[in-house]
């Protein structure tokens, strides 16, 4: 038994961030009790202690979400001896950047529970007051990440296998988990088919586009042949579906298995395609999905990340789709169009609609580690305050984030293929979970088929 003694606030916080962080370390029980003062106190029923500042969960007990319990102000921790893999010195945004040593008492006054609760609850973003983009997201450099440097750094693993080192000073006898490394291989599947073949109009805009800002002319030849094929009833070949058979292929060839997300319900007719998930198309898709042994999962759309309605339909759509088709998968999971996420609201949208997982929580604008971790973890209601049964599987790379103009820019060079493998390296560094996010309308080239199958 691991006995931790709390103070008496934000006790539903602290119980769910210790045991997140203690249950990934060891398979031992957690009893709880309170103690009269402001510091966690871990204990395994002998004289030696284990002593942790939480500041944090002092500043946020007194103004919940408030604009004050931000930090502002980032030091430094460097120990060679504790810190033995991952970058150093450990930044230390809550708390001191002390520890004292000793054979019985451990002082530490880096705030372990408050950084990694403030982390992977997504706890900024819930702050009134953060500038957000065009899509009504949360920016990479609105986080506290971004503005001290550490975004690219999976903070809370690093901070977790700094709590492993102090309590393996104290209790050498502790046997921690084994972990191993992982990888969940998605593709958002924004438009299963062609969307532009049906239009003059659409087909001469997508054209104009290839021509004039993509310089892919045999693109612009495909669009009309496809366009005068269903004009004239011909059948023609859909980019997009044959990629999500390449897709199967590629990864069953090297052992993976692929979750492939669907956008059912159209909520903005600018952002979201509009297809029939009744028509013979989409249900050969989803038979040959599964029939391959592969998942199938929801992506909701535009205006569903806060309107519960939008997702309860969208939701619905998925799951009377999969009964009709006799599909029964181990997990439901998905994710946020767009990446679109309000850590107040969306959280809790995934759980009332019984999902297992979801997989938004990345940066779209700059790579990095949104939640500080590659493993997965229950989300937490920052409204309600309680722990949820609803896991996140934290997005680790996307495709256009590294390649596209409009965010890291790239391009298809070596270092595009560099920074895809230092992520990759990184999870692993921890044993954590690679999730990676190729949309099947993102293989317009060559080098974006020989980047994916690298990677993969």
């Amino acid at each position: 038994m691991i006995s931790c003694s709390l103070p008496n606030y934000c006790t539903s916080e602290l119980k769910y961030t210790i045991k997140y962080v203690l249950g990934r370390l060891f398979e031992y029980d957690i009893g709880f009790d309170e103690t009269t003062n402001d510091k966690v106190i871990i204990s395994l029923g002998n004289s030696k202690q284990l002593s942790l500042s939480i500041p944090f969960f002092k500043f946020a007990h007194d103004n919940w979400l408030g604009e004050n319990t931000l930090s502002t102000n980032c030091l430094f921790y460097k120990n060679d001896e504790l810190i033995q893999k991952g970058s150093i010195p450990l930044p230390v945004i809550y708390g001191e950047s002390n520890i004292e040593l000793a054979n019985e008492v451990i002082h530490c006054d880096i705030d372990i529970f408050g950084t990694i609760f403030f982390l992977l609850s997504r706890y900024e973003e819930g702050v009134d007051g953060a500038v957000l983009d065009e899509h009504h997201r949360f920016p990479a450099t609105s986080s506290v990440a971004y503005k001290f440097g550490f975004l690219e750094r999976p903070l809370v693993d690093e901070y977790i296998e700094l709590l492993s080192a102090l309590m393996f000073r104290l209790w050498p006898e502790l046997q921690r988990k084994e972990q191993s490394f992982s990888k969940l291989i998605t593709c958002d599947v924004d438009w299963p088919f062609e969307p532009n073949t049906q239009s003059l109009k659409a087909t001469l805009r997508s054209s104009l586009g290839d021509i004039i800002k993509r310089k892919n002319i045999s693109s612009a030849m495909y669009r009309w042949i496809s366009f005068i094929g269903n004009r004239l009833g011909i059948s023609y070949r859909d980019k997009p579906r044959d990629k999500l058979t390449w897709i199967m292929e590629k990864n069953e060839e090297v052992g993976n298995k692929v979750a492939f997300y669907f956008i059912t319900e159209c909520t903005d007719k600018k952002f979201d395609s509009a297809f029939d998930f009744d028509s013979p198309k989409i249900r050969d898709v989803f038979r040959e999905i599964h029939s391959r042994g592969h998942e199938i999962g929801l992506h909701p759309g535009y205006h569903c990340f806060n309107n519960s309605e939008n997702f309860k339909r969208s939701a619905k759509t998925l799951k009377r789709v999969l009964k009709e088709e006799a599909i029964e998968q181990p997990m439901l999971g998905g994710r946020m169009h767009f990446l679109r996420w309000d850590s107040k609201v969306t959280p809790k949208l995934w759980e009332d609609n019984g999902f297992d997982y979801d997989s938004t929580l990345f940066f779209a604008d700059k790579s990095g580690f949104r939640c500080g971790t590659s493993h997965s973890f229950p989300m937490y209601d920052l409204l309600n305050r309680k722990p949820l049964k609803v896991i996140q599987r934290s997005l680790i790379n996307m495709e256009c984030t590294i390649i596209s103009p409009r965010y890291e820019n790239l391009g298809y060079t070596n270092k595009t293929i560099q920074r895809f493998e230092f992520f990759k390296n990184k999870v692993k560094e921890y044993n954590g979970e690679y999730v990676l996010l190729w949309h099947n309308t993102h293989f317009d080239n060559q080098a974006d088929k020989d980047i994916y199958k690298k990677i993969i």
